[in-house]
């Protein structure tokens, strides 16, 4: 049996699908910091592929005993995660504030500097690419004041290109191969 050029198009965007939503998936809790520790988790951090999920905390339970502490100061936590593959997205990023009076998440690209996102708390982020292979940084920073015991949590997924677009891709293509089809048919 003989297919035409749009159905084998159409089979094998249908076969990348079912491929790409085949592979098993990973959790990577990348840690749970006390407050005011500064460490997070250790550069470069796990590498995640997709579809894995990642997750952290940083808890504060108000005490002083902390060396070096002062309260009311605004502390910094670093974590990291490195990616093996280029075109990773993380898909609903989502960080949450559990009370801290001032609170920032930046998300950094492997290079340190350039911010890919801003994170602004109970906003939940349908996707953030990953354009580069690399280790991407996370700085929270919150101010810890004493006898207030807060924490946060950071959750999202790791994906490939959606599966949306590759099914719009195809579309795209085969709409271009039939549009040329036709040219071709009018010129003769």
């Amino acid at each position: 049996m003989k297919f035409s050029r749009y159905v084998r198009v159409t089979m094998a965007s249908v076969a990348l699908l079912c491929v790409t939503g085949i592979a098993n998936a990973a959790f990577y809790d990348l840690g749970t910091t006390i407050l005011p520790a500064v460490s997070g988790n250790a550069s470069p951090g796990p590498t995640v592929t997709s579809p894995d999920s990642i997750t952290l905390k940083g808890v504060w339970n108000g005490a002083t005993t902390a060396e070096g502490f002062v309260s009311g100061n605004t502390y910094t936590t670093s974590w990291y995660f490195t990616t093996a593959q280029a075109g990773l997205f993380l898909k609903n990023a989502d960080i949450a504030n559990n009370g801290f009076a001032n609170f920032s998440a930046t998300l950094f690209a492997t290079d340190g500097v350039t911010v890919l996102k801003t994170l602004v708390a109970g906003t939940t982020y349908p996707f953030i690419a990953l354009a580069t292979a690399g280790t991407y940084r996370l700085d929270v920073a919150v101010r810890l004041v004493n006898g207030e015991n807060h924490s946060y949590t950071f959750d999202a997924q790791v994906v490939p290109l959606p599966a949306a677009a590759w099914l719009l891709l195809s579309g795209v293509a085969g709409l271009g191969a039939l549009a040329r089809r036709r040219k071709v048919a009018a010129e003769a």
